[in-house]
């Protein structure tokens, strides 16, 4: 068994060769047993996953260990705040998904991934908040008797704030040994730097009670510096056997962790790492052909986005656009079929985003209060509706960024806008017993901008004046349609979140996704586009731009993309915006696109022949 350090110089081989070249060009120039090393880790993130040529990288990487093997097994990042978890979650998964700060108790809901690997291995891992035991100033489980109804409501200002917080960390707790009773082993991580302290010793002691001391391996996170390495012995004292000494940030110590991991894996499914062909010259080539195989898959990607009507002959346009909406249709089938639906709750800060996550799945599965700022960082949660699966993703709330001052939230909210521009619906909440504030429309703006569909609810519906309810919500209309004309004829749902009686808002809600969803992939043939055009310039022809220049004659009108829908309209290169906005609106009303952004673009005739 080769050593961790031998791995380790591996990676940093690989990072000084892709540094120095191309993702194309680096591939070339590893060596087979580094190749075989980037195989073990395929899961290694290297420079920030955000970039293209990385992850360009990262696919090729996992080509090398094709057959990961899936464990069906659940692992717990156990220990007390600030010892890495999240940065081993994150490296892990591969993804930058829990946020890293050295500010200790950054994470607070359990954040889950189920596409964690190491080696051949997939299995789920689970970050938690950190453990603080006695020692913290913080009460223990059983101190604090406050209910979650109470303490979510906007309502109970009848408890202190720091009542509330007291609240919260007491679940971040609970959270955290409720994804010990759940994990089938468990990571406890140490920080050698700072020694082995008395919340240490507690935690160790609690697992034991909980768990068989062969399914909890013992982390020893940091073991970077001379000082680490000689405060090594004092992890003996937790009595959890030997320590896996690990740098997370360095990569080091994996494959020793990998080797304490394999063991635990049940036996029908253990299977040894893929080594990688002894032939060089045989390796190389498979090597080109996986990235030539790749670079054929992204052309073909850009390919199916870009817009190449321009070489089209005007008499095959309706013919060729058809055939591309059959296929389209066809694959959009698929999607819906098979795709689960990516649903981003956001909002301001204290609107009830978590409340309304935990009423919809009836778990309290996220932290709530009344205070601003619970929420870090984006978690997913799964709900079924209806046989359909949601994953619905709570956010931060997004605040304008001249109020924001701390250097966590400023992470938190460029976490939220992320979450949007991956999701698939958006589902933006207000505050119902308040007016429709800047922030709310710069909110759904960037929705809108981003092309999502949008599900628009006003929450804590319960402090509204049952007698001048209707009067608010045809205010909270007025004031979203004047600010934001595109949701036009989109309707606002009203609920209470921590009310028990509005079943059958929440079942509304998740078929109003599922509608959303359906609007966002619809594909219109050209014909009916064609035809309704004809139509609306019969009844309303298109103005000219000024008294020099002709009325435009507008040919015709096919949809080209899906996700927003996008249009391209014939005949005309410029059109007056008031006359823009009257063809949107129409393809809105006509094909039942409300709450979905349209994209519509210009195309002239002599575009064509160019």
């Amino acid at each position: 068994m080769k050593s961790s350090l031998y791995y380790y110089q591996q990676l940093r081989l690989i990072k000084y060769i892709y540094s120095s070249k191309t993702s194309q060009q680096s591939i070339k120039y590893l060596i087979p047993r580094q190749r075989n090393c980037l195989a073990y880790f395929s899961s290694w993130m290297g420079p920030p996953a955000e970039d293209k040529d990385i992850r360009h990288f990262r696919r090729i990487a996992k080509e090398l260990n094709k057959e990961f093997i899936d464990t069906n097994m659940t692992i717990a990042l156990v220990g007390k705040p600030n010892v890495g978890k999240s940065s081993m979650f994150n490296r892990l998964v591969g993804k930058r998904l829990s946020l890293v700060d050295k500010t200790p108790g950054m994470t607070r809901d359990r954040l889950i991934s189920n596409d964690a690997i190491l080696g051949n291995y997939r299995f789920t891992v689970m970050d938690t908040a950190g453990l603080e035991g006695v020692h913290s100033k913080e009460p223990k489980l059983d101190e604090v008797m406050l209910t979650s109804e109470s303490v979510a409501s906007s309502s109970a200002v009848e408890y202190k704030e720091e009542d509330v917080y007291r609240y919260v960390y007491t679940r971040m707790e609970q959270q955290s040994k409720q994804a010990v009773l759940e994990a089938d082993v468990i990571f406890f991580m140490v920080d050698v730097k700072d020694g082995i302290t008395k919340v240490d010793k507690e935690i160790a002691q609690w697992l034991l009670r909980t768990k068989s001391p062969e399914f909890i391996i013992l982390i020893a996170n940091k073991c970077d510096t001379k000082a680490s390495e000689d405060n090594i012995s004092m992890v003996y004292t937790l009595g959890l056997g030997e320590p896996v000494q690990v740098s997370v940030e360095q990569m080091k110590g994996f494959y020793e962790l990998y080797s304490r991991l394999e063991p635990l894996i049940p036996n029908v499914l253990r299977k040894p790492l893929p080594k990688g062909p002894s032939d060089e010259d045989y390796e190389q080539q498979q090597m080109e052909e996986i990235v030539q195989r790749l670079n054929e898959e992204e052309m073909a990607r850009q390919e199916q986005h870009s817009i190449a009507l321009h070489s089209l002959d005007e008499n095959a346009v309706d013919e060729e656009t058809t055939k591309e909406t059959k296929e389209s249709q066809s694959n959009d089938n698929v999607i819906l079929q098979e795709e689960d639906i990516r649903v981003a709750i956001v909002g301001r800060p204290n609107v009830g985003k978590s409340t309304l996550i935990n009423r919809l799945i009836d778990e309290d599965r996220l932290i709530t209060g009344a205070v601003q700022g619970i929420t870090r960082d984006a978690i997913p949660v799964e709900w079924i509706h209806r046989e359909n699966r949601f994953i619905l993703t709570d956010t931060a709330g997004i605040r304008k960024r001249s109020a924001i001052q701390v250097r966590m939230e400023r992470f938190s909210m460029e976490t939220s806008l992320k979450t949007i521009r991956k999701s698939h619906v958006v589902c933006v909440v207000l505050d119902g017993s308040q007016h429709l504030t800047q922030q709310d429309a710069r909110i759904i703006g960037f929705a809108m901008d981003a092309g999502k569909p949008l599900i628009v609810i006003a929450n804590k519906w319960d402090l509204v004046d049952p007698s001048w309810a209707q009067t608010q919500l045809e205010k909270l209309s007025t004031q979203l349609h004047s600010m934001l004309p595109d949701l036009k004829g989109s309707p606002i749902f009203t609920l209470s979140a921590i009310d028990r009686t509005d079943a059958a808002v929440l079942d509304t809600i998740g078929n109003a996704i599922q509608e959303a969803f359906q609007k966002w992939n619809k594909n219109i043939p050209t014909s009916q586009l064609t035809e309704w055009l004809q139509t609306l310039v019969s009844f309303r022809p298109p103005p000219a731009m000024s008294s020099s220049k002709k009325k435009p004659k507008l040919a015709y009108l096919t949809q080209v993309d899906t996700r927003p829908p996008q249009f391209v309209l014939f005949g005309a290169t410029e059109l007056p915006n008031h006359y823009m906005r009257f063809l949107i609106n129409g393809l809105r009303n006509e094909f039942d696109l409300h709450g979905v952004p349209i994209r519509l673009r210009l195309k002239g005739r002599t575009d064509r022949n160019s």
